[in-house]
Parts: C-alpha cells; structure tokens; sequence
C-alpha cells in the first residue's frame, strides 16, 4: 500500500508520529551542519538553510492539507498533532540565534559565492528570524514561542466555526415552516421576514468565536509589539506591493472614495426588482440588498444556474489544459489515484507534463462537498518546487479542495455551476503558479510569495473564464453543443451586475481584516472595550453608508479568511487590480498568445524571488501605484458597464 503522497510512513495514521520525529532528527542535523560549518562545503550557508525549511516546510504543509481535509478522522487529528510540533519546532529555530548569526555573517564570509537571488533570500530569511524575535532576550524568545502557540490554536479554534449553522427555536419552524438549521444569510426566498431571520440567526453573536477573536488578535498584537512594529497590521505589509500599513489604509478609502457614485445607480436596479413591495431604502437592508439584486439579476438574465449543464467537470478541465497548453505548451496526464496515495473520495490526480515530457509536478483535486473539510473552496500546496543540491528540481504537489459534489454523483456525471467553475478555474491558477516554479530555493517558490502578488495568478484565470471566446470553447453539453453566444454573453454580464457594491463590500471587508489588527484597535478588541461586531458596523457606514447591517451582525464571527489571511485580505483587491492590468495588456487581444503567455509563465516561476512589485513591473513595463491599482480597479468597472449596455438581453 502506498502512503499519502508516495511517502510510505504516512500508511497509516501512526505514521505522523515517525514522520515527525524524523524531521526532528533531520532538522536538527542540518541546524548543527549550519551552526558548526561542518555542512557539505559545494552547499553555502543559505542553501543548508533552505534545506532545513525545505524539511520542515514539506512535512508541515503536508500536514496542513491533511489536518483540513482529510476524509479520516483519525488522520486528521494525527496530521493536526503533528502540526502542533512542527509549529513549535519552525518557532523554536526561528529564535536560534547560532542559526541567525551564521546566515547573518555568510553575507562577508561567503560574498564570493553570492549573487543577487542569494542575497535577497538570506534578506528575507534573516527578516522572518527579526520577525520572530532572535535578537531579543531568552524570556522574550521564550514569550515569542508562547504566542506563537496561542495564536495557531485560537486561530484553529476560531476555523471551525466559521461554517456551523445556526439553529431556529421550535417555534420559529412552526411559524415558517422550515427546518431546524441555518446554514445561509442569504435565503431566496420573498418573504421579507424570513429573510431578515435567517440573515440575523446566521451572523448571531457568538461569545465562543468572539472570545477566539479576542485571543486571536490579542496574541497577534502582543507578538507584533514584542518585535518592534507598531501593530500586527504594519507587521503583515513587510514586502507586499504596498509595502506599508499606511499605503494599504490609502488603497482601500481610495476605493471608497472612486466607487462611492457607483452605489446609487445599482440601488435603483435593485428598486426596480422590488417594484410594488414594501421595502425600506435608506438604507437598504443587506438581506433585502442580497435578495433584491439576485432577483434584478434573474429578471434581466434569467437563471444562470440553468446553464451547468455546459460546465461538465472533464469538459472545464479539459478547457483549462487546452488554455494552459497554448500559453505554456504543458499538457496533463489525468489518473485516479493509487489506493493509500490519497484519502478515500473523489480525487483526480493530475500530473503536469512539459513539452519535453519532463514531469513539472502534481495536482490533485478534490471535488466532494464532505463534512470532515474544514476549509471551503482553496488550494493547498503540499510539497515546493526547489533546486535541489544535485542540480535537478524537486517536484512540487498541489491540492485543489473544491466543494463541488455530495457522495451520490460520480465525477463522470459532475456538472459544475457557472459560480464553481469559475472558483475551479481560480484555484488551478494557483495550482499551475506552483507548477511553473523554478525558484533555486524554496523559500520562495511559486506561491511563497506576499499574499498580494500570490492572488495575481489566481485572479487573472477568472478573466480567462469570463471572455466570450473561452466560453465558447470550453463549454459544451453533454451531446457536445456549445453554450450560445447569447448565453455566454448572458452568464458573462450577469457576473459583471453590482460590481460597485461588490467591490465596496470587499473593501469594507479588507478595512475591517487591516484595522481590527490595528494599532487603534487591536487593544480594544483584545481588552473587550469593543466587540468585532461594533468595529465592523462602525466601518460599514463608511464604506457602504447606504446598506445597513443592523449594529448586532456578527459578521466578523463567519470571517474564516481571518486567520490566514490577518492583515492582508486586501491582497484580493490589489491582486484583481494587477490581474486586471496584465490582462487588458498581454491577453485581451489575443488570450491564446504564447508569447505573452511564456514571457508570464516565466514572471510566474520566479516565485517571491524578486520582489512584488519588480514582478508586475517586468509583466507590465511599469511597476503599478496604489493610485494605479485603483484607477484600474474603476476601470474594470467601467469595461464592464458597457457590456452590460452593449447585452442583448438587457
């Protein structure tokens, strides 16, 4: 039998115990090599270095998918122990300063050997030992470890619960008839007040998730003061493309400011669907706001949804090879995979071919919707692309969980919504981001990059998915008829409606995730003088004044991005604007060009080997401003109204 990712420790669930005690073993031989100079002399100190993340990073993030997703309790919580050890021991060498000093010092005594790619790593990797505090004393670094540990588990606890549904009294199921489980806000339902019930019952406040909260960003705060930032917040944004807590701040209220006219015109379409029913506009309930719109959206385009039967699995994979195929010239071998190479359920393994028939690494996806995932739809990336000491690159692997289909249906007869297929072609951006990576270490290979410039890839897929000519060769039924032009062009303006809002929501969102993080804020959660649910409120009227929440929504408790993401949920915002850049630059003309497509293929396999903004800057010629990012934001915008306008159903 083989084990979890052809590793034969992992037959069983026993086997994290050995599969952590050897990356101990090994870790620490490797921390003695570096310490003591007694390392293979052809390797420098910043590539023994990476080798030792190179250990630990691939057992941990193995066991970070696992942990998540694995449909084996027993394997989860073996995976979730072992994770526990590899935290500790990633911030217990993070804090050695005999490591530190001899990274530190190779920059004179190895100079010789070290280019620029060399340089910028041991700048980051002696950045991320600053980060943890190696300088300070041993009862700080001993506090360093402390709070480390308090915020991987009021994070994990917090996870969970994110997705739990809320439960309705006896009475209320009598009265609406309906069961007893709320698991949306959003119900489509016309009835104002059921609408309003399960809106309010779905975001109730919960003093568990707000007490993880609290924790949660009280031991970020504590970390963040403990090595010199002034919030958790200016922490996150060390090399984003924004580069400061302040520039982000900038962003995001430009947003507000650029977006804010685009409010009222959406809110009449809104009017218009409720034409004749008695429903307040000022401001607009979010329940009524949600409803509204899907019904404007169903009137003009009907329902969408109708339209999976375009968007069979294999037929949305086989387009997206086709597309990847044309830019890079990589084609997929698709398998299922081996028993023991993978948990029990519906996986596809997906192996990522060069034209030279090298093998660039594997993708498996993971399409059933299954109570024992933690995680909604996301990508996890369970082994790096690195250079290894013999010259050859180590093959990255990559897990696409999608919440796609319940136990009943066979990926065979899997048809997708057009919502899903979007999100599948979203995260296999991210997959082959991880495929095309050729960084010489791993510390820097093809997601391991800032947040902002990780979502670019992801991001720019949507815009594939979402042009009328990809459409059209992808999405077939099952007798092989394509979609029709005016379907496709329905379904692609149906997506391009409320995007102010949308937009001003997110930012709302992003502002919330940057300040609750805060130098002004994070004391006052993290001491209980403010609840995440007054903070989201308070900035909700500054965003989006003319939607109301109602002050008691606790929307921050369902904030699963939270732990993640802390401080940096903007990046979706600054990596749609960049996406967006490098889509009207290199792909709109012609989306199949392989020039473009191998010149972004190659801005893609450096990874975070340069910085962010250098990377938009050779994808663009011109490295992109706030100012930048936000006009394009707007702009995308203003592309789209007119396809809305120019819509023959409209």
């Amino acid at each position: 039998m083989h084990g979890l990712f052809g590793n034969p420790a992992l037959s069983s669930a026993e086997g994290f115990q050995k599969l952590t005690k050897d990356v101990e073993t090994e870790a620490y031989k490797l921390v003695d090599q570096i310490t003591n100079n007694t390392g293979p002399k052809d390797r420098s100190t910043v590539a023994l270095v990476d080798d030792l993340s190179n250990v630990i990073c691939s057992a941990a993030d193995l066991a970070e998918c696992v942990r998540n997703i694995h449909s084996n309790s027993a394997f989860a919580s073996a995976a979730n122990e072992s994770m526990r050890a590899f935290t500790n021991l990633v911030e217990t060498l993070n804090t050695n300063h005999k490591l530190f000093f001899a990274l530190k010092t190779s920059l004179k005594t190895e100079e010789h050997l070290l280019d620029d790619v060399d340089k910028r790593t041991i700048g980051l990797l002696i950045s991320d030992f600053e980060q943890s505090g190696v300088h300070l004393p041993d009862k700080e670094k001993d506090e360093f470890v402390c709070l480390s540990n308090e915020i991987f588990q009021h994070s994990s606890n917090f996870s969970k619960n994110t997705d739990t549904p809320s439960k309705l009294t006896v009475e209320e199921q009598k009265e609406y008839g309906i069961g007893p489980l709320v698991d949306t806000p959003y119900p489509h339902t016309s009835d104002p007040e059921l609408r309003k019930l399960f809106f309010n019952r779905f975001y109730q406040h919960s003093d568990e998730q707000e007490n993880a909260l609290r924790g949660l960003i009280g031991a970020r705060h504590k970390l963040a003061k403990l090595t010199g930032h002034e919030s958790f917040a200016h922490r996150s944004q060390l090399y984003s493309v924004l580069g400061t807590y302040e520039n982000t701040k900038n962003f995001l209220e430009g947003i507000i400011k650029t977006f804010s006219s685009t409010v009222e015109p959406e809110l009449n379409l809104v009017k218009e669907a409720f034409h004749g029913q008695d429903v307040e506009f000022n401001p607009i309930s979010e329940w009524d706001y949600s409803y509204g719109s899907a019904l404007y959206r169903q009137r003009v385009y009907g329902f969408t949804g109708l339209l999976s039967k375009y968007f069979h699995f294999e037929t949305i994979l086989c387009g997206f090879e086709m597309i990847v195929k044309k830019l890079y010239g990589i084609r997929f071998e698709t398998s299922l995979p081996v028993k023991g190479e993978i948990w029990d359920g519906k996986v596809v393994k997906i192996n990522v071919i060069d034209e030279n028939s090298n093998l660039l690494g594997t993708i498996f996806v993971d399409v059933d919707n299954r109570d024992s995932k933690l995680t909604g739809d996301c990508h996890y990336t369970v082994r790096c692309s690195k250079q290894l000491a013999s010259g050859e690159f180590q093959t990255p692997i990559v897990v696409l969980s999608l919440d796609a289909c319940d136990s009943s249906i066979e990926i065979e007869n899997l048809t997708l919504s057009p919502h899903m297929a979007e999100t599948f072609f979203h995260e296999m951006g991210h997959a082959m981001h991880s495929m095309l990576g050729r960084s010489r270490y791993q510390h820097t290979a093809g997601t391991r990059c800032p947040t902002d410039m990780a979502e670019v890839p992801s991001n720019l897929m949507e815009f594939f998915f979402n042009d009328l000519r990809i459409l059209k060769l992808i999405c077939k039924d099952s007798s092989g008829r394509p979609i029709r032009d005016d379907e496709a062009e329905a379904l692609i303006a149906s997506r391009s409606l409320f995007m102010g809002i949308e937009t001003l929501q997110q930012t709302h969102y992003s502002l919330f995730d940057i300040e609750v993080h805060g130098p002004e804020y994070a004391p006052l959660i993290a001491n209980g003088k403010i609840t995440s649910t007054a903070l989201f409120s308070e900035l909700g009227k500054k965003a989006l004044p003319l939607i109301g929440h109602g002050d008691n929504v606790a929307w921050p408790h369902r904030f699963s991005h939270i732990g993640p993401y802390g401080a940096k949920y903007y990046s979706y915002l600054v990596a749609k604007a960049a996406a967006s850049l490098i889509w009207e630059q290199c792909f709109r003309e012609d989306p199949f060009s392989r020039k473009c497509g191998l010149a972004w293929a190659k801005v893609q396999s450096y990874g975070g080997e340069l910085p962010s903004k250098d990377l938009l800057g050779i994808a663009l010629q011109k490295a992109p401003t706030s100012a930048d990012l936000c006009e394009a934001l707007h702009s995308q915008y203003s592309r789209n109204m007119e396809l809305l306008k120019d819509s023959s159903n409209v």
